[in-house]
């Protein structure tokens, strides 16, 4: 076992996130809200980066779609994959 394999396991296990999956959560976050708001450049510009390469690396990796998601799912998907990534590697 590597020394920092052993940092994620116990991050997964008091409920934390690591920096890249928490960096990935807040987007995610992020990308939702966008989509309540009711300015037309903000949604030109969702529209934009919704069909660019990264948002659906995101959507596929976590099962994810920004626009049909709550905020607490979001949150339990992201988590849920960094769970399954950091005790596997026990």
């Amino acid at each position: 076992m590597r020394s920092w394999e052993s940092v994620k396991e116990l991050q997964a296990l008091c409920g934390r996130l690591d920096f890249k999956h928490l960096h990935i959560e807040r987007k995610l976050l992020f990308l939702s809200k966008m989509l309540g708001l009711k300015n037309d450049v903000v949604q030109i510009c969702f529209n934009c980066f919704n069909s660019s390469s990264e948002c659906c690396a995101l959507r596929y990796d976590y099962d994810i779609n920004a626009s049909r998601c709550s905020a607490v799912a979001i949150k339990e998907k992201v988590r849920y994959e960094f769970r399954k990534i950091a005790i596997a590697a026990v």
